[in-house]
C-alpha cells in the first residue's frame, strides 16, 4: 500500500461522516435497500461522493492484495496458464466474493456516472457514463496490466481504460491482462491476445485466446460461445482457451460447467460436463472430447462424441481409439504397457504392467452388479478390475483383486482372489454396491507387474446393470467356468 494513500475513517464532526458510513456498509455488503438508494442519490448528484467511493474501494483492494501476497495465494492465471501446470499445482479454492472495487464501480455505473480516468482528480460535475460502444452499460473495466484494448471496427478502435463502463460489443485485447466486472456478478479476466464480444451481462463470444470466469455466489447460467461450443456456468470459476486450430480447452477450478458441442446432419448435439479440477479439450470440427490426465500431465486420446461407454443394456463398449492410462500406475518402473481389442472390439487384452480405464458416468447402488468374464495366461503381481470416482489408486477399496502373486493391496478387495489365475474364461458377478457406492467415473482394468512387466489379463462381456439379484450375491461367491479357453 502506498505511503501516500489516504486512510478514510469516519471521524466525529467530519462532514463526510454520513456518506462514508453508507459507503462502508455498502462495501461490507451490509447496506439495506434504503442505504443503497440513498448512496445512489448521493453519487448521482455529487461527483465528490463518487470519487470517495472509488478511493475507499481502491484502498480496500490494495490492502487485500497486500495480505493475499503475504499469504502467497496464487492468482487465477498462475494456476491455469496451461493444462499441464493446472494438473501439477496444488489446488485451492477459487471462488471469490465480489471485490469492493467492482462493487463500487457497479453502483456508479448503475446511476449513470463513471470517472473519466481511474486515478487523478476530476471536477465535481456529474458526467455521463462512457461506453466503448453505444447502448446500456453491461460492465466496467476493473483493472489491467500492460494491456492494449481495442474495440470496434478497424479504424474506429478505441483503447479502453480502467474505470470505463462497457456496453455490448467487441472486446479485443492485444496483450497483457485485464479484468472486467459484468453487472450480472461475473468477473471476466482477459489474458494475452483475445478476440471476444460481449453480448450482454450474461453472454459473450470467444473467437480466439483465453479468458477466466469467476462467477459471484448466487449467480449461475453465464454462457460463453467459444468457437461454436456453448459453455454454461453452473456456479463456478473456470478457464476457457480457443487455440488457432479452433479447439477449445476448458479448465474448471471450482464448481462445474456444461459444454454443448453443436450437432449436424450426421450427429446430435453432445453434452459434456466438466467438474471441479477437471480439464477437457473439445474439437468442434472433429466432434471429439479429450480429458486431461492429471497424473501424466497430458490429455488422453480424443473420444468421438458419438461414442458411449455403456449401451442401453449396460454393456461396456471398449473405445476403438484406445484406452487411456489409469491413475499413475500405467507402465511405471519403466515396464511396458500394452492393450489390444479383439473380437470386434468386444474383448480387451492387456499385458506387461498395464493399468487402463474407460470413462463412465454411473450411479452405483445396492442393486448394482458388475459382470464380466476373465482369464489369464500369466498372473504377474496383480490382476483385476474395479470402479473408481477420482482416477486415484490410493483412495478407497474400489479395485477387485482376482489373481497374481500379491494376494493383498491396500486399495483392493481380495474377496475374489484366486491362487491360480484361470486359464479358461470365468464368469464373475459382483455386487459392486458392497464395495463402493456413489457416482463412478471410471471402470479400471489392470495387469500389474512392476518387477518384470509380464502380467497378462483378458476381459470380455463386461456389463454394469441394476438387479435385485445383487442382494443375494455373497462376497466372493460370484464365478463359474464358461467352458471356453479361447
Amino acid at each position: 500500500m502506498s505511503d501516500a494513500m489516504e486512510i478514510f475513517e469516519a471521524q466525529p464532526g467530519d462532514a463526510r461522516d454520513a456518506t462514508i458510513e453508507l459507503i462502508l456498509r455498502y462495501l461490507d455488503q451490509s447496506a439495506s435497500d434504503a442505504d443503497i438508494a440513498q448512496l445512489s442519490d448521493t453519487i448521482a448528484s455529487d461527483g465528490t461522493a463518487a470519487n470517495l467511493l472509488v478511493k475507499i474501494a481502491e484502498q480496500r483492494l490494495s490492502m487485500r492484495e497486500s495480505l493475499r501476497r503475504r499469504a502467497t495465494v496464487s492468482r487465477i492465471d498462475s494456476a491455469v496458464s496451461t493444462a499441464h501446470e493446472a494438473a501439477l499445482r496444488p489446488r485451492t479454492r477459487w471462488r471469490r466474493p465480489i471485490t469492493a472495487l467492482a462493487a463500487a464501480i457497479a453502483l456508479i455505473v448503475s446511476v449513470g456516472y463513471v470517472m473519466q480516468t481511474w486515478r487523478g482528480e476530476r471536477d465535481t460535475d456529474t458526467t455521463a457514463a462512457r461506453h466503448h460502444d453505444d447502448g446500456p452499460a453491461v460492465g466496467v473495466v476493473v483493472q489491467g496490466e500492460d494491456t492494449l484494448w481495442r474495440s470496434g471496427a478497424a479504424g474506429d478502435d478505441e483503447a479502453l481504460t480502467q474505470g470505463q463502463s462497457l456496453s455490448a460489443g467487441p472486446m479485443n485485447s492485444e496483450g497483457g491482462r485485464s479484468e472486467v466486472y459484468l453487472l450480472s456478478g461475473v468477473n471476466v479476466s482477459f489474458i494475452g491476445k483475445v478476440q471476444a464480444r460481449l453480448i450482454d451481462a450474461m453472454h459473450m463470444e470467444l473467437t480466439r485466446g483465453r479468458v477466466t470466469i469467476a462467477v459471484q455466489e448466487g449467480t449461475s447460467g453465464f454462457t460463453i460461445n467459444a468457437a461454436g461450443i456453448s459453455i454454461t456456468d453452473l456456479g463456478t470459476v473456470f478457464d476457457v482457451n480457443v487455440d488457432d486450430a479452433g479447439r477449445v480447452e476448458v479448465h474448471v477450478m471450482e464448481g462445474k460447467v456444461m459444454a454443448t458441442l453443436p450437432g449436424d446432419a450426421r450427429r446430435a448435439p453432445a453434452l459434456v460436463t466438466v467438474n471441479h479440477d477437471e480439464s477437457v479439450r473439445l474439437d468442434p470440427h472433429e466432434a471429439t472430447v479429450a480429458r486431461f490426465n492429471n497424473h501424466y500431465g497430458r490429455f488422453d486420446p480424443p473420444i468421438p462424441t458419438t461414442w458411449h461407454s455403456l449401451d442401453a443394456g449396460g454393456r461396456v463398449m471398449f473405445p476403438p481409439f484406445g484406452l487411456p492410462s489409469y491413475s499413475n500406475q500405467d507402465g511405471i518402473m519403466g515396464q511396458p504397457t500394452n492393450a489390444a481389442l479383439l473380437d470386434g472390439d468386444g474383448t480387451l487384452h492387456i499385458w506387461g504392467n498395464a493399468w487402463k480405464h474407460i470413462d463412465v458416468d454411473y450411479d452405483v447402488t445396492d442393486r448394482t452388479i458388475l459382470e464380466f468374464e476373465f482369464r489369464s495366461d500369466a498372473p504377474g503381481e496383480m490382476l483385476g478390475i474395479g470402479m473408481d470416482d477420482d482416477n486415484n489408486v490410493g483412495t478407497g477399496r474400489h479395485m477387485l483383486l482376482l489373481a497374481g502373486h500379491d494376494k493383498q493391496h491396500p486399495s483392493a478387495s481380495s474377496a475374489y482372489y484366486s491362487d491360480e489365475a484361470p486359464s479358461q474364461w470365468q464368469l464373475y458377478r459382483v455386487a459392486m454396491g458392497k464395495h463402493f457406492k456413489g457416482r463412478a467415473k471410471q471402470i479400471v482394468f489392470f495387469a500389474d507387474d512392476d518387477a518384470h512387466g509380464k502380467a497378462d489379463a483378458w476381459f470380455r462381456h463386461v456389463r454394469v446393470y441394476e438387479s435385485d439379484e445383487a442382494s443375494r450375491l455373497g462376497v466372493g461367491k460370484v464365478k463359474r467356468e464358461t467352458g471356453e479357453s479361447q
